[in-house]
């Protein structure tokens, strides 16, 4: 009897080990229209937020380590829904990064839209082609 206890208990174990990383795993994904649909890892959609649920949406570019000793500058637009909060990268974006944020923030409210660390707009626009930086540099100031 003890021992068919503890195989039950070792068992019911493992599976609660097996499921329990199941509930937390999944994705955020932002769409063009500015929802963000936040996925379980069988695929079902746990929220969903629309862009006029927004309570504040930060646009900012920071420093992010990259390596032990390396940095690079990194873009985030980071938006905050009172129950919960989202931030994704200009590599969250695609190829077409800078188009693509663009009409993301375009469904926003532009009250709600805050830019940071603007001063460091040159640094990261650097490596940028000069059509994007141009694109850049319009979309920060349109929402300074």
């Amino acid at each position: 009897m003890r021992k068919a206890t503890a195989i039950f208990v070792v068992v019911l174990n493992l599976v609660l080990l097996l499921l329990v990383p199941l509930s937390i795993y999944g994705r955020d994904m932002l769409y063009e229209d500015g929802t963000i649909r936040q996925y379980t890892v069988f695929d079902h959609i746990k929220r969903e937020y629309a862009p006029e649920d927004a309570e504040s949406v930060d646009l900012s570019i920071g420093w992010h380590r990259t390596g032990r000793y390396s940095q690079s500058l990194r873009l985030s637009v980071h938006m905050d829904y009172g129950d919960h909060e989202y931030t994704f990268y200009n590599r969250s974006f695609g190829h077409d990064w800078i188009d693509d944020l663009t009409e993301v923030l375009s469904q926003f409210d532009p009250e709600i839209v805050q830019v940071w660390n603007i001063d460091k707009l040159d640094g990261f626009a650097k490596g940028l082609s000069d059509e994007n930086r141009r694109k850049l540099i319009e979309l920060f100031a349109f929402y300074e």
